[in-house]
């Protein structure tokens, strides 16, 4: 083998140890359940078709409320009637509602899993914890803010009202260049 064939295979080999190394350490790395009280708080996702947005608050008392919306209709809010944790594994049963009137699933980490179905028909939803994407979500939402016209040191700043989703008044900040 040639000392240029030889170098050539050094981006290949390090691109494999870092896949190997990458998933040996996620595979040592196991993430601890959640406890009834971590899951007890509000969790924000999409249905697997993207058609549904699903917020879940769950209360502490087994009880919450379910709220979802299917494209551009009108909101639901539906009363969850009990859950069940079990890491990880969760139950939730919902009154009033022939659509996610029982959905069940995992909990792993910051994540939750769920999956409900009818005659002939399933659908699941994936969710985050709230708090989690919301901080996310301003930051990145605030780096991306325009500058201003004719002045490319101007950012205009503002962040997120977490109860209408609408930004808050914009504040300006300059950046260096």
């Amino acid at each position: 083998m040639t000392a240029k064939k030889a170098l050539s295979l050094v981006p290949i080999l390090l691109l494999a140890s870092l896949v190997v190394g990458s998933s040996a350490y996620l595979t040592a790395k196991k993430m601890r359940p959640l406890s009834r009280e971590e899951v007890a708080k509000i969790w924000i996702g999409l249905t697997e078709d993207e058609a549904y947005v699903v917020r879940l608050s769950l209360s502490p008392d087994g009880t919450g409320q379910a709220g979802y919306v299917y494209q551009d209709s009108e909101p639901k809010v539906e009363r969850i009637t009990s859950w069940n944790y079990s890491a990880p594994k969760i139950e939730i049963e919902m009154a009033g509602n022939y659509t996610f009137r029982k959905l069940e699933g995992k909990v792993i980490g910051t994540r939750m899993a769920l999956k409900s179905s009818g005659q002939g028909w399933s659908s699941e939803v994936h969710l985050r914890l709230e708090e989690d994407l919301q901080g996310r979500w301003v930051r990145l939402k605030d780096a991306m803010r325009p500058t201003a016209p004719g002045d490319d040191r101007a950012e205009v700043r503002g962040s997120f009202d977490p109860g209408t989703g609408s930004p808050t008044p914009a504040t300006r900040s300059s950046r260096p260049r």
